[in-house]
């Protein structure tokens, strides 16, 4: 019989990391017995992804459970020798209870195996860890703690408890607090797979933010609306990818997240019987410091971004008003940049006015045919 392991995540444990490193390794997989597709080849070079399972979770979507099997049958297992594939994909924690049964089906009328995987990690950090993905993927505007969505435990447990209603002890939960300083090795642990002929993943993936990168991203989410957050986060990643970053702690919210976390995760303790048990948070007592007071230098990254960014025809419109509103926020900081920026808008509005008249089919002035 052949088998899947069905990498669901949760948000916020490594997924993007692993997915890098799986597709990375493709063809060493491959020679090992075991087929990861490769449908996101840039993943290899650190590339945040949804992972080669999100045709599969596009598929559900659609109801179109042929794809579901072609899927399944000849893209995930593309090898004819092997019988283990990996597919990865955090959405697929949101298929719905009747999707996971389907997918179930499925595989075993095509005698497939599926082991569920997702880690799991402490409920504080978890929820910190993804406020500040809302900073960098959306439109997040608020301070960490000031709206429910910031508590997403219940959400996760629900996840937890639809797959252990199909899949009951092939679905395994993972410590990602005791994982992370080396996640490879323990989904190598899981999967089968032989770490000696594996190349090693050089690059962080996805980091996380300081609190004044935070902060920064958080007032200029209130200029753009969100439209530019994966744009200007990416840049800002990408230009700092090790930098190292610490959790922001609040005593009344850790204490919140005790109150309603507590008697779940020792649950969750107990039927997975983790050898090293989750916690609520690694709060020690002692408060983070949540002043951070914005200077020039903390925008500087954005301004450089602002200055070289070629917006294309969908966005054009978008980014003009952007400038406008950054350049009338930096003369709070630097007149030289606010200027810098209004420079900028002029050269984006006539390339607009340029590109709205070529739309129309029409010359700018003074324009002449031959």
């Amino acid at each position: 019989m052949r088998k899947i392991y069905l990498h669901i995540g949760f948000g916020k444990t490594g997924s993007s990391a692993l997915q890098s490193w799986l597709s990375l390794n493709t063809s060493v997989l491959e020679k090992q017995g075991i087929d990861y597709a490769d449908l996101v080849p840039e993943a290899k070079f650190g590339q945040v992804s949804a992972g080669n399972g999100y045709v599969l979770f596009q598929a559900f979507q659609q109801q179109d459970f042929v794809e579901v099997e072609r899927l399944i049958t000849s893209s995930y297992f593309f090898s004819a020798n092997n019988n283990i594939a990996i597919i990865s994909c955090e959405l697929l924690k949101d298929l719905p209870k009747l999707s996971i049964q389907k997918l179930k089906d499925i595989c075993e009328r095509n005698a497939i195996s599926v082991s569920p995987i997702a880690y799991f990690r402490s409920v504080y950090e978890h929820s910190y860890s993804a406020y500040l993905q809302g900073l960098k993927r959306s439109q997040a505007t608020h301070y960490f703690g000031e709206e429910s969505s910031d508590f997403r435990f219940p959400t996760i447990v629900k996840y937890v408890e639809k797959y252990l209603e199909v899949f009951g002890d092939d679905f395994t939960i993972l410590n990602y607090d005791e994982a992370k300083k080396d996640i490879y090795t323990s989904f190598s642990d899981v999967t089968g797979i032989h770490r000696k002929s594996i190349k090693k993943l050089r690059k962080k993936v996805n980091r996380s933010l300081t609190m004044e990168e935070a902060e920064t991203l958080r007032r200029i989410n209130t200029i753009h609306k969100g439209i530019f957050s994966n744009i200007i986060s990416d840049h800002l990643i990408h230009s700092k990818p090790n930098l190292a970053t610490t959790v922001f702690y609040d005593a009344v919210l850790v204490n919140k997240m005790r109150a309603d976390a507590g008697e779940k995760i020792e649950w969750i303790n107990r039927q997975f019987n983790l050898s090293c048990p989750l916690a609520v948070d690694f709060y020690t007592g002692q408060e983070s410091d949540n002043t951070v007071v914005l200077q020039r230098k903390s925008f500087k990254f954005i301004v450089r971004w602002a200055m070289n960014f070629n917006p294309n025809d969908a966005l054009i419109a978008d980014f003009a008003i952007f400038l406008h509103d950054f350049a009338n926020f930096m003369g709070e900081f630097s007149r030289r940049d606010a200027q810098a920026l209004r420079k900028r808008l002029s050269s984006v509005q006539k390339d607009l006015a340029a590109r709205n008249l070529g739309l129309r089919g029409e010359r700018p002035p003074g324009e002449t045919t031959l």
